[in-house]
């Protein structure tokens, strides 16, 4: 199976930063772009494998902007259809009222914020009920959850070190780093299942305040 143009460009980085201690990745960016630019074969490769999830990362964009209107929506999905997706109608991708044009008025359209449920699905916020407000809920956990482990190894990293001037080098090795990667992976699971915990104890206690409907009375 042929490289993929994403493993060259990886191997690209890794060749100009492994044997540095300190780097720019603005630098390092620019001189693997124009690396990339001077292999003609190779971005060729590169504009075949990743164009598609470049454009719709653009529509994606676009249509997050409170300020578009249905026109300008329809003709970026016609563009978009045009050039990388040809097979495939708008009318299949998208479908109701999520390009009614936007209410008079300037600002920040809360009822009209995209709301993302599902991967490639979004209704507007005005239109969510509570089963879209948890799939979305949902969603955004699982999105950010590889952040949080990643902060609170960093956290663990930083406690371990015994004073200001010490290097992570100098006191973790490679095994002691993975453990402690484990362990924040755990820390996190913990705040989730004490979140869900508390989350329900508040639901409880909210379903116990509502009042009894009255019994009927007889005839």
């Amino acid at each position: 199976m042929p490289e993929s143009s994403r493993s060259r460009v990886r191997a690209m980085f890794e060749e100009r930063s492994d044997a540095l201690t300190e780097f720019s990745l603005p630098d390092l960016t620019d001189e693997v772009v124009a690396a990339v630019k001077a292999d003609a074969a190779l971005l060729d490769q590169f504009l075949d494998e990743h164009l598609r999830p470049m454009v719709y990362e653009i529509g994606a964009s676009f249509l997050s902007s409170q300020r578009a209107s249905v026109h300008r929506v329809e003709g970026a999905m016609l563009a978009i259809s045009a050039t990388v997706l040809p097979e495939t109608k708008p009318p299949k991708r998208v479908k109701g009222a999520l390009f009614a044009p936007p209410r008079a008025g300037k600002g920040f359209a809360w009822l009209r914020a995209p709301l993302a449920v599902e991967r490639g699905r979004h209704v507007r916020l005005a239109r969510a009920r509570t089963v879209e407000l948890d799939r979305a809920i949902a969603l955004r956990e699982d999105q950010i959850r590889p952040t949080r482990q990643r902060t609170m190894h960093y956290r663990l990293l930083r406690d371990g070190l015994p004073d200001a001037d010490r290097m992570v080098g100098d006191v973790f090795d490679e095994q002691r780093i993975a453990a402690l990667w484990e362990e924040a992976g755990r820390r996190v699971a913990a705040e989730d299942r004490a979140n869900s915990l508390a989350a329900q104890a508040i639901v409880a206690r909210a379903a116990k305040r509502k009042p009894a409907l009255a019994a009927p009375t007889a005839q």
